[in-house]
């Protein structure tokens, strides 16, 4: 009688552990996925055209503010030539004097800063070029 009681507690404990387990994985990916963990813009796939258009979504961000994170996951702009980029990027669009980076060659303001819900600067992705042309640098930096 006590060895089946035992089984009883210890497949309640087991059952218990995989539904916690569950729960505390589903909670995890949504919050990865949501908004809010990515500064009040949802992640989406990079489209050029969408891109170039830099529509508002809220919150002084834009479309690019969702794309962003996309953008760098797909694209390694290192070795590109500036009519490549701005072939997919749209023309620039970010006055970088006025930023604090002149010694940077080109580069798209992207919105309100995504490090989160009191985000007060904003962001840009900037690019570096070489004496030919090409890219060696690019980053995305907060004014």
């Amino acid at each position: 009688m006590a060895l089946q009681r035992n089984s009883r507690v210890t497949l309640k404990f087991v059952f218990a552990s995989i539904l916690f387990v569950s729960v505390a994985f589903a909670s995890g990916r949504f919050i990865l996925r949501s908004a809010w963990w990515h500064g009040g813009a949802k992640p989406i796939r990079f489209e050029s055209v969408a891109w170039q258009s830099a529509e508002p979504i809220g919150d002084y961000r834009t479309v690019r503010s969702q794309m962003i994170v996309d953008l760098l996951e797909r694209y390694d702009f290192r070795g590109w030539d500036s009519e490549m980029v701005i072939e997919l990027l749209g023309d620039p669009d970010a006055n970088l004097n006025e930023v604090g980076y002149s010694d940077w060659d080109f580069g798209y303001e992207i919105g309100l800063e995504r490090s989160g819900p009191f985000s007060l600067d904003l962001e840009f992705l900037i690019f570096r070029l070489d004496t030919n042309g090409k890219v060696i640098d690019y980053r995305c930096v907060v004014d």
